[in-house]
């Protein structure tokens, strides 16, 4: 009964969109009635539904690893995928763009399954969101540039500020497997908007000077001072681990969430891999908004 009920909300929340229209192909799946037409305009809804959604709980606060904090990272993929969810289903008369959609809608069920280790595996989980968040922030870099997404006013800075922060989306395949954010960034990257572009350097640069020192339970932990002139609902570091000679050993993304402007924040990681020293910036952050 339940998933009767997901469904028949899915069908109602599109159909109220505007313009957009669905139905049922002969296999039985929900498919969206002329996707070329509509995909990015729902992209753009998509995208906007779920920051309203975030900035409607800017003011909470969610304990680490809790079911609280679960169910709102859940809502927050869920206000995407309610809209989205059935292009990927869908036949579109640009392959290209069929192909994308998929790995729109794949992009953000990877982020959804990353939560399933949420509370057990908290390293798994950030490496499995950010390789999800890292390819749907590619792929909207590529609505913006190539098939004009555009959203309202109040989100073109966030907006401008996420697609900075993304690598040009590789050639698109079929089975186009999820990579870490890492591997997306060393693609070709166009040039961003030089304003947006200095922000993300300028949290880099913040980052950079970050040391983690190791506690007694073999814990590292960084306990640093906002002052990047932002606030954040979640911010997620990247940090490389590289060895005596210089060579990666591994990577590990610890995240704060709600880190105010002035604030400190305490990011922390366990591992057992060994490492001499590390390089550390951002990997990807909410910004909160006034």
């Amino acid at each position: 009964m339940a998933v009767v009920l997901s469904l028949a909300f899915i069908l109602i929340c599109l159909s109220a969109c505007g313009g957009t229209k669905i139905k049922t192909d002969d296999n039985g799946k929900t498919v969206v009635d002329n996707p070329d037409k509509t995909f990015i305009m729902d992209v753009s809804k998509a995208i906007q539904a779920r920051w309203k959604a975030t900035d409607a709980d800017s003011e909470k606060t969610f304990e680490l690893k809790s079911s609280e904090e679960k169910t709102a990272l859940t809502s927050y993929i869920d206000a995407e995928l309610d809209i989205l969810a059935p292009y990927a289903s869908s036949t579109f008369k640009d392959a290209a763009m069929q192909t994308k959609a998929a790995n729109y809608v794949k992009a953000l069920e990877t982020q959804k399954n990353a939560l399933e280790y949420l509370q057990e595996d908290r390293a798994k989980f950030l490496e499995l969101f950010a390789g999800g968040y890292a390819q749907e922030k590619a792929l909207l870099k590529d609505f913006v540039d190539n098939y004009n997404l555009t959203v309202a006013e109040e989100y073109q800075e966030r907006l401008a500020e996420l697609v900075a922060t993304a690598a040009a989306p590789a050639a698109p395949a079929e089975n186009e497997e999820e990579t870490s954010s890492a591997e997306e960034s060393s693609g070709s990257e166009k040039q961003a908007p030089a304003d947006a572009k200095t922000a993300k350097e300028a949290l880099d640069d913040w980052a950079s000077s970050i040391a983690f020192k190791q506690q007694d339970d073999g814990s590292y932990v960084a306990e640093v001072e906002n002052t990047t002139g932002k606030s954040f609902n979640q911010i997620s570091l990247q940090v490389i681990l590289l060895d005596a000679d210089g060579n990666e050993v591994g990577r590990i993304y610890p995240t704060v969430n709600e880190l105010s402007s002035g604030n400190t924040g305490k990011f922390s990681f366990k591992t057992d891999t060994k490492f001499a020293s590390t390089n550390v910036s951002v990997d990807f952050y909410d910004e909160k908004t006034a």
